[in-house]
């Protein structure tokens, strides 16, 4: 997702941005459009470019993978406390090994936090407020991200807006992932994104530059890095991203049949065999500039 250049540059990309990564329906499905999205940004992205409203004024429906905006704090609290807390007394230093204890904790410390503030949340909330954190350091915030603007435009032009799925949905994908999975444990995921985070701090920035250059071999070789090194890495992505897009088009064709639509959904659900692309009915190619 990420970052930053002089202030200047910044405002003048605002005002240039207009190859994001989207790819078109052909024969009758040319008026259907996927958009790969970032769901994070910087001042750079802060507006969308006279492109990407174009796209949504010419179709009927725009699909997103969900619209928080819908979605009080008071519900987003009752899920989280619903899916992402930890039963009875267990606290986090039970379900993982003390060493990864004291690695998470120096990691958070650089924030001013410590592990035993969020005692209660399961380790992969933990990983999620680690990553946001990273984020926040870094001036990525959600209000820039693309898949937010889309909605807003989307809703002032009075289009019709289908959620792929729910927020209890998203939160759920790692209760699931440990649910299926005998064979990892909550350190491999925290060792994943602590390696990430430490290791791959510049991953956000490509993607950001890769997103707003349209660059869909940047994110090709971030899919293969990050999600095709390990057990782990498979498994999440089999959850987090095969699964969901197979779900998506089963929601997503028989509308593409009967109206004209503008998806958005995040750019690493468009890459490879078992993409978004692959999947939908229109037989869908990347859009030039």
């Amino acid at each position: 997702m990420k970052l930053l250049a002089s202030f200047l540059l910044a405002t003048l990309v605002v005002f240039t941005v207009s190859a994001e990564p989207v790819w078109q329906g052909t024969g009758v499905h040319k008026d259907d459009y996927l958009v790969g999205t970032i769901h994070v940004g910087d001042e750079r992205i802060k507006t969308l470019s006279p492109r990407m409203k174009a796209l949504i004024d010419a179709v009927e429906v725009v699909a997103v993978e969900l619209d928080l905006s819908d979605i009080s704090q008071l519900q987003q609290q009752q899920a989280i406390l619903e899916l992402a807390m930890l039963p009875g007394d267990t606290t986090i230093t039970q379900v993982i090994s003390p060493l990864m204890a004291t690695r998470v904790n120096g990691y958070l410390q650089q924030f001013g936090v410590d592990i035993f503030q969020y005692e209660k949340f399961k380790p992969w909330m933990v990983a999620v407020i680690m990553v946001q954190m990273s984020y926040q350091k870094m001036g990525l915030v959600a209000e820039h991200g693309i898949d937010q603007q889309i909605i807003e435009y989307a809703k002032l032009k009075n289009k019709q807006i289908v959620e792929l799925e729910t927020f209890s949905q998203q939160l759920n994908i790692f209760n699931r992932l440990f649910e299926s999975a005998d064979d990892i444990n909550y350190d491999d995921m925290l060792e994943d994104t602590l390696d990430e985070l430490n290791n791959m701090s510049d991953m956000p920035s490509k993607m950001l530059e890769a997103w707003i250059n349209s660059d869909i071999s940047v994110f090709e070789d971030i899919y293969n890095k990050t999600l095709k090194s390990s057990s782990y890495d498979t498994q999440l992505e089999q959850l987090l991203l095969i699964e969901r897009n197979q779900a998506w088009k089963e929601t997503l064709n028989p509308i593409l049949e009967k109206k004209s639509v503008l998806v958005a959904t995040g750019t690493l659900h468009y890459i490879g065999p078992t993409g978004l692309p692959k999947l939908l009915n229109g037989n869908f190619e990347v859009l030039k500039k």
